[in-house]
């Protein structure tokens, strides 16, 4: 929800070795324990830090200007994990952290989806199968949500519904 991405890869590394190096990024509190920083600008999704770790920042993977530089060590969160996501099975899941089986069936496209933001000042609905769907690589993608990749669906306008909140629209790339 934070990022937007279905995934997102992270670096940790100690907070006395990490500088901002323009500008000044906005900071959420995402949780009771967690922090997020992110450009006002652009929305890109840049750090967390954990209250009970303060001698850490994580760092998104995404918003290196060389991500393919850091490989992951391990998955975390295996509750969240989305099944369609294939696991690459040499990188070992945290102790505690494992995947579980989905609790439910996956709801057909047909259906009715609802979604919105971390907090919940934003919902939305889209009804029925997405036009397209599927997973963009491009580096403009990975430096907005700091994720390494973005699923996409995509289902014409007279089929979203804004449910709550007001969005900010910005222009990300010369052609979105």
């Amino acid at each position: 929800k934070a990022s937007g991405a279905a995934m997102v890869s992270w670096m940790t590394v100690a907070a006395t070795a990490f500088r901002w190096t323009k500008g000044t990024p906005v900071l959420f509190r995402s949780s009771p324990v967690g922090e997020r920083s992110f450009c006002k600008v652009c929305g890109t999704k840049m750090t967390f830090r954990h209250a009970e770790i303060p001698d850490e920042l994580d760092v998104t993977v995404g918003s290196l200007d060389d991500p393919d530089r850091i490989a992951p060590k391990e998955h975390l969160h295996g509750e969240s994990w989305v099944p369609w996501v294939d696991i690459d099975p040499q990188i070992p899941w945290r102790d505690g952290h494992a995947p579980t089986p989905p609790s439910a069936p996956a709801i057909p496209p047909e259906g009715h989806h609802e979604g919105g933001c971390l907090c919940g000042s934003v919902r939305f609905a889209v009804t029925g199968a997405p036009v397209k769907s599927g997973i963009c690589h491009c580096g403009t993608c990975r430096k907005q949500t700091g994720g390494v990749l973005v699923a996409w669906g995509v289902w014409p306008r007279d089929r979203f519904e804004n449910l709550a909140g007001d969005t900010t629209r910005i222009q990300t790339s010369p052609i979105g």
